[in-house]
């Protein structure tokens, strides 16, 4: 290696798409899109896509300091935010929190299975969905 230049990406996208997960307060209560550079984590809220976290991982390696609504990060706050945009265009990523939703009962009404949140049924433990999908 040279050290004179690179063609790595200089962020990646880093995201939530669903509203799962019995850990809220570290991976959010709501889906959400941002990104991972070298030095920053940023993350917006998809369902209002407004500022949510913002950490310096110099600084603040186990991210305890949240930047987002520190004043003198709003210009870097407005940067990662359209580097975000940039990267969801790149990646096909409409950032509609219920898109993935809407695929998932969409693909459940085909197989004819049932929706568990408005018709619970029982299901005996380690039998999983068997039933519905033997023909």
């Amino acid at each position: 290696m040279t050290g004179k230049g690179t063609n790595l990406q200089d962020a990646v996208l880093i995201m939530k798409t669903l509203w799962v997960g019995s850990n809220f307060v570290t991976s959010g209560a709501t889906p959400w899109r941002g990104v991972r550079t070298k030095r920053y984590t940023y993350a917006r809220k998809s369902d209002t896509k407004t500022p949510w976290m913002l950490f310096d991982n110099e600084k603040d390696p186990y991210q305890y300091h949240n930047l987002v609504n520190d004043m003198n990060y709003a210009n870097l706050v407005k940067k990662l935010d359209d580097k975000t945009n940039e990267l969801l265009v790149k990646a096909g990523d409409p950032e509609d929190p219920y898109f993935f939703i809407k695929h998932i009962n969409d693909e459940r009404e085909k197989l004819g299975l049932p929706d568990r949140n408005l018709d619970p049924i029982y299901i005996e433990p380690g039998s999983g969905f068997k039933k519905y999908l033997s023909n």
